[in-house]
């Protein structure tokens, strides 16, 4: 798979399963038969992630009008681990699920992150519009090491990454 610049390849998430219009059906069936195949020499593409939401009524059971992606996106995941499952109706997303309204189903980005709920407006629980500015790691084993044991040195080296974290943001 080609990369770009520093030999990484875009980090990138496609969340999809619930659109029953014939084009929605269309562009699922023709996604997940892309991944079924691989890349050009067969490799299993790493991103974008994709992550097949099921919701019952839609495609997780038989007669449902998505019933045939969902089993596809079965028989892919079984041969190139991805797509993932998102479950609507698991009672920590079904909360925000709002019948007929996509902006409310849940959606994940990567293998970390779930976007929907929002502490700040409440009324704005919504996934289409948001994501992730950044993500940060502080390696909590090398500031161990470099405090040498002094659990005093350690917390505050760990207030100054932190700082350094919310600043970058």
């Amino acid at each position: 798979m080609n990369s770009r610049a520093g030999a990484q390849i875009p980090f990138s998430s496609i969340n999809y399963g619930t659109d029953t219009s014939p084009e929605g059906r269309m562009v699922i069936k023709n996604v997940l038969l892309a991944t079924e195949a691989g890349l050009g020499n067969g490799e299993t593409p790493i991103f974008p992630i994709h992550i097949f939401k099921v919701k019952d009524g839609l495609n997780y059971n038989e007669g449902d009008p998505n019933y045939d992606l969902f089993k596809l996106a079965c028989r892919v995941s079984a041969k190139r681990l991805f797509p993932n499952f998102s479950f609507i109706d698991a009672p920590y997303n079904l909360q925000y699920y709002k019948p007929g309204d996509y902006n409310t189903e849940i959606a994940y980005m990567g293998c970390r992150t779930r976007v929907i709920g929002n502490v700040y407006d409440p009324t704005r629980e919504i996934v289409t519009g948001r994501g992730n500015l950044s993500f940060t790691s502080i390696n909590l084993p090398r500031l161990g090491i470099l405090a040498g044991g002094d659990i005093v040195k350690f917390f505050e080296m760990l207030e100054d990454r932190m700082n350094l974290v919310v600043d970058q943001l």
